[in-house]
C-alpha cells in the first residue's frame, strides 16, 4: 500500500504586482512534503501567475497530518481565520468548506448560490496589465482539436432545441433584435466609397467588407 502524506501549505508571492501575496491550500501526495517541490497549487489563476514569474513565489509547509480529512479541517480553520475569499491579500477565491472529495449537491459550496457581484471572491479586484498580457498569450491556440473538452462529442436533440430557443432565433433573440432595431431607428449613416472597389454604402457592413478588408485591396 502506498503511503500518502497530507499537508497544508502556503504560497507566498515575494514580489507582488498587486495586493495579492498569499495562497493557502491542502495537498495529498505519495512523497513527503519536503520532496513535493514541483507542486505549487490547484488554483488556475495562481498557477498562471507562477508561470509568469516563478522566481517570485515560494512554498511553505504549514503543517502535516495523518489523514486528508484532518488536513482539510486545518485548511478550513485557516481560511476562516484569514477570511481568504474576501481578503485582498489572498489568491483564494473561495473558502474550503467541506472535508470530503465528494462535495456534490448541498455539500457543494456553490450549491444554490449565485456568486456574482460582491458575492464573487474576485469582486473589486483587478489583474495587473502584466498578468492580463501573460494570460492572453498562454491561452492563444489552446483548447483546439483533441485539447477541447467537447472534442468528439455532440449535443443531444433536446440540448440543441434549448440552445435554439435561447439563441438569436429564439424568443430571447427576438427581444434582443427588437431592442437593437428600436435603438437604431432614425439613426443615419453617412455614405462612403470604398477606394478599392468603388462600392458606395453606409453602415457597419462597409467597414466589415470594404476599405482595409476589401477583397480587391488584399
Amino acid at each position: 500500500m502506498i503511503k500518502m502524506y497530507h499537508y497544508v501549505y502556503q504560497i507566498t508571492n515575494n514580489n507582488p504586482t498587486d495586493l495579492r501575496k498569499f495562497y493557502i491550500g491542502v495537498r495529498s501526495s505519495n512523497v513527503s512534503p519536503e520532496m513535493d517541490v514541483d507542486y505549487m497549487s490547484s488554483s488556475v489563476i495562481l498557477r498562471e501567475c507562477i508561470q509568469l514569474s516563478p522566481e517570485s513565489f515560494s512554498k511553505t509547509i504549514l503543517s502535516t497530518w495523518k489523514t486528508r480529512e484532518e488536513a482539510l479541517l486545518e485548511e478550513i480553520r485557516l481560511h476562516n481565520l484569514y477570511n481568504v475569499s474576501k481578503n485582498e491579500e489572498y489568491y483564494n477565491l473561495v473558502k474550503q468548506t467541506v472535508t470530503k472529495f465528494d462535495s456534490s449537491g448541498e455539500e457543494n459550496y456553490f450549491y444554490g448560490k449565485h456568486l456574482s457581484g460582491e458575492k464573487n471572491g474576485f469582486y473589486g479586484k483587478r489583474h495587473s496589465d502584466k498578468t492580463k498580457k501573460h494570460l492572453s498569450s498562454i491561452r492563444k491556440g489552446t483548447r483546439l482539436g483533441e485539447e477541447n473538452t467537447f472534442f468528439g462529442k455532440t449535443h443531444t436533440p433536446k440540448t440543441k432545441k434549448k440552445i435554439g430557443e435561447t439563441g438569436w432565433n429564439g424568443e430571447s433573440g427576438k427581444k434582443r433584435r427588437q431592442r437593437i432595431s428600436k435603438s437604431m431607428m432614425g439613426l443615419k449613416h453617412n455614405k462612403r466609397t470604398c477606394p478599392h472597389c468603388g462600392k458606395v454604402g453606409a453602415g457597419p457592413n462597409m467597414t466589415r467588407y470594404h476599405f482595409a478588408n476589401c477583397q480587391r485591396g488584399v
